[in-house]
């Protein structure tokens, strides 16, 4: 019952005043025995030479602690040394048959040394008829020595735990001190592993400090930086020149990338007034055929024909006049581009704005089919329950005609 919650990281005694709330050692007897730095709060990793003597010192704090507890609880009665040494044999034979007695030597001393202790306590606590029982009932309780009735014509010695439970006791006790052990064993080996990476850098530093601290170590790297400024003044000096040719080269290639835009778009008109040009001469020709297939299909349309005649010539006259003054007005055309291209950005404004608006009366639409719709429903829902009531009052109806006619017929 004392190790039901016991694990390996925790302390045994602690555990033990948790679990036995009738011991008087555990809950602060007097004479208790402070706790060894091994198993104290106030240990820090840096403190190695108390971490590597922390077995030798808890094996002796318990064999303390245990030998104050037997004063405490035993009476003083003694047995005779053939006792005792069967008793120790006994002890040692229950040890030795533990499926963990293969442990460290440190853990094997541990568990002899608590084993002469728990011996001894077992000498001194034997107790011989009712008045040496009653007397250690009273002073423990019932629950850790056993009733008078247990007691009268036992010989068995009546202790704190049973040898079962001080060998789990020394087991897990063995298992927290190899498990400490090895946790102080990797905390070692990693200063030392510190130790050796800084004894390293501290030795490079050394090195470079001697080097450092040579006067004639950093007269050749002075020479050297000279001239790396030099050359660095230089080359900054051509840099700066070239990066003034570069700049107004690039001025004159935008001059030039402009000029090329105003004779793209000088280039582009040309194009639209040839093609209005070609427009035309195609529309004088198509005229000339239309006079020509006149004249030799209908003949008494002749002076019309005349009339025609005269009326394309003037057409053309009127065409060349048109070039002339399309030419003319080539100039006046490129202003008009620019007031094209605002009043091009305004329209561009007014249809933004417009699609906007559709866009709200597309959503009022939507919101309003939408509205259409669930009216319906909603109808056809009305409509339904309309019906279901018709068809609830039919059925009223009927059962009302037949409870008449059932009393009729009584």
């Amino acid at each position: 019952k004392f190790f039901a919650y016991w694990e390996p990281e925790d302390d045994p005694w602690e555990v033990l005043c948790a679990n036995c709330p009738d011991c008087p050692f555990i809950h602060g007897a007097s004479g208790n025995v402070p706790l060894p730095s091994a198993y104290s709060n106030s240990t820090q990793e840096g403190e190695e030479p108390h971490k590597r003597n922390a077995v030798a010192e808890l094996t002796s704090y318990l064999s303390m602690a245990l030998e104050r507890a037997a004063k405490v609880q035993t009476s003083k009665g003694e047995d005779t040394a053939e006792e005792e040494e069967e008793e120790e044999r006994r002890d040692r034979a229950a040890v030795r048959q533990s499926p963990r007695s293969n442990q460290a030597e440190e853990t094997q001393g541990m568990e002899a040394g608590s084993l002469q202790v728990k011996s001894k306590v077992k000498r001194k606590t034997k107790k011989s008829g009712k008045a040496k029982s009653s007397d250690a009932a009273e002073e423990f309780p019932s629950a850790v020595l056993g009733t008078g009735e247990e007691s009268e014509g036992d010989t068995t010695p009546r202790t704190i735990l049973s040898k079962e439970e001080w060998n789990h006791f020394n087991i897990l006790l063995s298992n927290a001190v190899k498990s400490m052990q090895s946790r102080w064993n990797s905390q070692m080996t990693t200063a030392d592993n510190k130790l050796d990476n800084l004894k390293i850098k501290v030795q490079s530093l050394q090195n470079r400090t001697r080097l450092v601290a040579r006067g004639d170590w950093l007269e050749p790297k002075r020479k050297e930086v000279e001239a790396i400024d030099r050359e660095c003044e230089e080359k900054r000096k051509v840099s700066s020149s070239l990066q003034e040719e570069i700049e107004g080269l690039q001025r004159q290639a935008e001059e030039n990338r402009r000029e090329l835009e105003l004779l793209k778009n000088q280039e582009a008109l040309k194009d639209e007034w040839d093609r209005k040009v070609r427009e035309a001469v195609e529309e004088v020709e198509e005229l000339q055929d239309t006079k020509s297939r006149l004249e030799g299909e209908i003949s008494e349309l002749e002076d019309h024909k005349q009339e025609m005649v005269d009326q394309a010539e003037s057409d053309k006259e009127r065409i060349r006049q048109d070039i002339t003054s399309l030419k003319a007005s080539k100039k006046e055309v490129e202003n008009q581009m620019v007031e094209l291209e605002e009043s091009i950005q305004r329209r561009t404004k007014e249809l933004e704005m417009y699609e906007q608006k559709l866009q709200d009366i597309g959503r009022r639409e939507q919101s309003a089919i939408s509205k259409q719709t669930e009216l319906e429903e909603r109808e056809k829902s009305v409509m339904a329950k309309e019906a279901d009531l018709q068809s609830r009052e039919q059925w009223v109806l009927q059962k009302e005609g037949e409870q008449r006619a059932a009393k009729g017929k009584k």
